[in-house]
């Protein structure tokens, strides 16, 4: 199966997708700029400027994907007049927003681009954004059986995220999967790297399914679209690990010594095992070259040249956009697709097609098409 090409049908569906993306966002947005503005204004003011580092960035995007989601559960479990429910979108946004704060901290990010903050800051700054996620669900008017599952449903989430970041910092790493001759640890790396992207990929898109449970907590639908979204989330954030080879314009500053200041080759520098890492790796003619770079990366920064090297590597030689989509469509797709099939059996047309812009979502992704340019 080749890559993802858009019909004009598809299109007219996507274009439904994204409109009802943009008027979902534009309801939220408000409700979540409330919600910070009573924090910042009964709290100390300074608090802003933490909170503030990643959210400014977020509203450049403006589009918000997680609080659609959530009002699509919400209308396949038979709600009705979505926007009367939207603090609970827009709690899926700040749970979503408090999952980066905290991943500033384990990145190492805080440096020339987050000089105005600190690690300690923007952790604390994650915990005060989830608690608001929590706050704004208790704002929606739903039964108190569907708050508590709410709420629970969150907490779980919230859990298997951290679980994830464990895993990611501790244990799926390039040291912990090389052995002493430097080859590579195929026997586990794939079951654990699965597991990592349904932790913090899947849960940030699962926990949306706190729609369905605004509906009708007792629908039978709420597993396969519980299902439905963890695969998805897990699918986008294998992709997104692509993103870590897209070098920046950006990338290097005139210090005392040339240095990076943006996230990309971040989780390289780090050690930490991604799946592109993975296919340098398990290449022979490739993975002295990268452990080269991992290993003296501290005391003699690559160039940029040496970079964007790698990235031509995994472009051209690896072919790892269409790695990528074939181990998506093994270990994910199957799933994603049976879960669509389940519930469009009780949708009607327009909410069947309304899964329909999952195919384009992870296999049109703009990280996979970089991975194609020349």
């Amino acid at each position: 199966m080749g890559s993802y090409t858009p019909t004009p049908e598809h299109e007219n569906l996507m274009k439904r997708h994204f409109d009802r993306v943009d008027e979902t966002s534009e309801v939220v947005w408000p409700i979540i700029d409330k919600a910070l503005s009573k924090c910042y204004k009964e709290n100390n003011n300074n608090l802003s400027k933490h909170m503030e580092v990643f959210i400014s960035k977020r509203r450049e995007k403006k589009r918000l994907l997680r609080p659609y989601l959530a009002r699509l559960a919400f209308e396949i479990c038979g709600g009705e007049n979505w926007e009367r429910y939207a603090p609970a979108w827009a709690a899926m946004e700040m749970f979503n927003i408090s999952t980066y704060q905290s991943n500033i901290c384990f990145d190492n990010k805080i440096n020339l681009r987050y000089a105005s903050t600190s690690p300690s800051n923007q952790f604390i700054s994650s915990m005060i954004t989830f608690s608001i996620a929590n706050e704004l669900i208790h704002q929606t008017p739903m039964s108190d059986m569907a708050k508590a599952q709410s709420c629970h449903l969150l907490s779980v989430c919230n859990r298997k995220v951290y679980l994830g970041q464990y895993e990611d910092i501790n244990n799926l790493s390039i040291s912990a999967f090389l052995d002493e001759n430097e080859q590579i640890d195929r026997s586990s790396f794939f079951d654990a790297y699965i597991e990592r992207c349904r932790n913090i990929g899947g849960s940030t898109f699962e926990v949306a399914v706190i729609g369905g449970i605004v509906a009708d907590e007792r629908t039978d639908k709420i597993e396969s679209i519980r299902d439905l979204f963890n695969s998805l989330g897990a699918a986008l954030q294998i992709i997104n690990d692509l993103a870590d080879y897209i070098p920046s314009k950006e990338y290097f500053t005139s210090l005392d010594t040339v240095r990076p200041y943006t996230n990309s080759f971040g989780d390289l520098r780090m050690g930490r095992l991604t799946l592109p890492t993975y296919m340098l790796l398990s290449n022979k003619h490739y993975a002295p070259k990268i452990i080269r770079i991992y290993k003296q990366w501290d005391n003699l920064a690559p160039t940029h040249k040496e970079l964007e090297e790698l990235t031509s590597i995994l472009r051209s030689n690896l072919k790892v956009r269409g790695k990528v989509e074939s181990f998506i469509r093994s270990r994910l797709w199957n799933e994603i697709e049976g879960s669509i099939f389940t519930l469009t059996q009780s949708l009607n047309d327009n909410q069947a097609n309304d899964l329909s812009f999952f195919r384009k979502l992870v296999f049109g992704s703009r990280l996979l098409r970089e991975f194609s340019k020349k």
